[in-house]
């Protein structure tokens, strides 16, 4: 009875993930995409698990050879006109998140925001905003918006390499070595 229970959650979790993929809307993830293609450097900005999420997703640029800095990091350079700022926070109200997104404002940066609420103070801020609705769930915490931004960002991922045309060989050549 109780490895029927489990089996059931997992099923109730993927339907959440499903579910909430299915409210956010194609045209932010085109607008994400263009803004990628267009940036000469992309930061990545999150603090916790969308911070994990965040440099996820800043490992699988890099792997198609796009220039992405962590913000906050100390190799972090600065950031400046022509460089895009993609910062993840589900309530758009993260004082690290929102500190890096001010500052780039101020350097005349883009800055995409990934967050669960179009009214934060993150979204009110950004040029351009993803909201991904993580209504409610079973899951604790934000974990519902952090499966779904790291889904939604390997979308992200896989439609930017194929507009760039960069075959799988050309990601395994700069996939680390020292690990």
């Amino acid at each position: 009875m109780n490895n029927m229970k489990k089996d059931h959650d997992g099923e109730r979790i993927l339907e959440e993930i499903n579910q909430t993929l299915g409210k956010t809307g194609e045209k932010p993830r085109e607008e994400l995409i263009s803004e990628i293609e267009q940036a000469k450097r992309v930061f990545i900005a999150g603090a916790g698990r969308s911070g994990l999420v965040g440099r996820m997703f800043a490992m699988r640029l890099s792997h198609l050879g796009k220039e992405v800095h962590i913000a906050g990091s100390t190799l972090c350079p600065p950031i400046g006109p022509g460089d895009l700022l993609i910062a993840i926070s589900s309530s758009g109200k993260t004082g690290t998140t929102l500190l890096h997104g001010r500052t780039a404002k101020k350097a005349s940066a883009r800055i995409a925001a990934i967050t669960g609420s179009k009214t934060s103070p993150l979204a009110r801020l950004a040029d351009r905003t993803m909201v991904i609705p993580a209504g409610p769930t079973i899951q604790p915490g934000n974990s519902l918006f952090e499966q779904a931004s790291l889904i939604l960002l390997d979308t992200v991922i896989l439609r930017y390499q194929q507009s760039q045309r960069i075959p799988p060989s050309r990601l395994k050549k700069r996939h680390a070595n020292l690990e």
